[in-house]
């Protein structure tokens, strides 16, 4: 998406738009929190990339509130990682 485009309404139109697969819904919980942890790395590796053109429009807002989310992510990439081990 970029500027000018529609954005997309509903969840069905939305969810084309993820690079994110859905969760395991049941299994294991060592499986399901490994599940979770991919999810969060993806987050860490995209964020970056999101980022970027925020800075260079001058948008620190929005870079700052994905700098944050990317902040967080990384937390429960850490904390997932170690229950793990």
């Amino acid at each position: 998406m970029g500027p000018g485009d529609v954005a997309p309404a509903g969840l069905r139109p939305l969810l084309s738009l993820s690079t994110i697969s859905a969760p395991v819904a049941e299994g294991p919980a060592e499986t399901m929190t490994a599940d979770l942890l991919e999810i969060q790395e993806a987050l860490c590796r995209f964020l970056p990339e999101a980022i970027a053109p925020a800075d260079m429009t001058g948008n620190a807002v929005t870079a700052n509130m994905l700098t944050n989310r990317l902040e967080a992510h990384g937390k429960q990439a850490w904390m997932l990682c170690n229950h793990l081990q």
